[in-house]
């Protein structure tokens, strides 16, 4: 089937109330010179439209090629996607025969639509460049990292993957929060045993990936190298490499099959950060030999081992803490000095919550920390209760 040219997409969204279908409720944004907002990629061409009666804007995406099975997938994405309420993603609806143009392409008069909601935002690697340039580069670049770290973290468990992962497709909000674009490539479970129907931008896929390879895991090499990425710029930019690129990935296609001999990562033997050390070795493992299953589990298995550690030491903070308070409790039996000491040792508890916050934000485990704040107050007070009901129970 052939399609409409993009100019005779654009006449028709002109006079987008008379050539819908079922959106007629829509019309175009225009720009300045009067033409419809648009912007247009290798399949498909978008429009900005807005509902005026409620004043809300969407995403209008019209065809320009053929892709085998379209109409299926997207049958299927929608049917999946209904049931998944996350800010990562946004609602989506596939009209076939919607939108009518007037092409001398083919003699088809009706064409497909994907609508779904307009994304205000900027695309990541635009945002990195921008915010890299200001004063706080920095702090700036941590919060994208975090950011997308917890995307990758709610990703990989899940049984869909979006499957064109790229920095074109992660769109970056006003508010800095993040979400994914684009779902022509997208796998979910009702498709197991297809082939893809594409594999991506070579730069973010696994240089062993094949048309074979489609399931929830297509996604899991792509969100460790970003993280990576992130991650590295991140470090580097504190003891501020000069020779350091922000593209991303900064290490691209060309740089896989030979991945060790890449100049960034030989800085990584004087990098003292954890994370950015064991992102590094599952890249470099992952870059050898491709297994889907395990990327994303070893990921996954950082945070994981993070959140343990933090835990660890927070219950090492609680027995000290009581330990003191029973010994000032044993030697002075004043009433006046027993209120005071615990006054003081509650004192001691925030302020190590408040260390262990930071330590929190640091590791990735808590956003900004309050979880292990809030923890070490509350395990606290809670041995307080406890020792006050067995007090109780030896009175009676």
């Amino acid at each position: 089937m052939n399609y409409p040219l993009i100019s005779e997409y654009i006449e028709a969204i002109k006079s987008a109330e008379d050539n819908f279908e079922e959106l007629s409720y829509l019309s175009p944004v225009l720009d300045d010179d009067g033409l419809p907002v648009m912007t247009s990629g290798n399949f498909a061409v978008i429009f900005k439209m807005k509902d005026d009666a409620k004043g809300k804007f969407y995403a209008l995406k019209c065809f320009t090629r053929e892709q085998e099975g379209r109409a299926e997938a997207y049958r299927q994405i929608t049917e999946e996607l209904e049931n998944v309420d996350s800010p990562y993603l946004v609602p989506i609806r596939y009209l076939e025969k919607e939108l009518f143009v007037d092409s001398a392409q083919t003699d088809e008069t009706e064409f497909p639509v994907l609508l779904m909601d307009w994304v205000e935002g900027k695309t990541l690697d635009n945002y990195l460049r921008e915010n890299l340039d200001d004063k706080g580069a920095l702090e700036n670049l941590e919060k994208l990292a975090y950011r997308f770290r917890k995307l990758a973290q709610w990703l990989i468990p899940q049984p869909f993957a979006h499957g064109d992962l790229k920095p074109d497709n992660i769109l970056v909000r006003e508010d800095g929060t993040l979400v994914l674009v684009d779902y022509d490539g997208m796998y979910v479970p009702a498709m197991k045993g297809q082939k893809a129907r594409e594999l991506g931008s070579p730069d973010f896929r696994h240089p062993l990936r094949t048309e074979n390879d489609f399931d929830e895991h297509i996604d899991d090499f792509t969100l460790v190298t970003i993280v990576f990425s992130l991650k590295l710029i991140t470090v580097l930019l504190k003891i501020q490499d000069k020779q350091i690129s922000f593209n991303l990935p900064i290490i691209s296609a060309g740089n896989y099959q030979d991945v060790e001999k890449c100049i960034l990562l030989e800085k990584i033997d004087s990098v003292s950060d954890y994370e950015t050390k064991k992102l590094c070795k599952i890249f470099l493992k992952s870059c050898k030999t491709y297994n889907q299953t395990t990327i994303g589990t070893e990921f996954l298995g950082i945070y994981k081992m993070q959140r343990f550690v933090i835990f660890i030491l927070l219950l090492l903070t609680f027995i000290i803490l009581y330990f003191i308070y029973f010994i000032i409790k044993l030697f002075l039996q004043s009433d006046v000095v027993l209120p005071l000491t615990w006054s003081f040792i509650y004192l001691i508890t925030i302020l190590i919550g408040s260390l262990f916050a930071y330590s929190g934000k640091e590791l990735g485990c808590t956003k900004p920390g309050c979880g292990c704040f809030l923890l070490c107050i509350f395990m606290f007070l809670g041995a307080k209760l406890a020792t006050w009901i067995v007090n109780c129970l030896f009175e009676l």
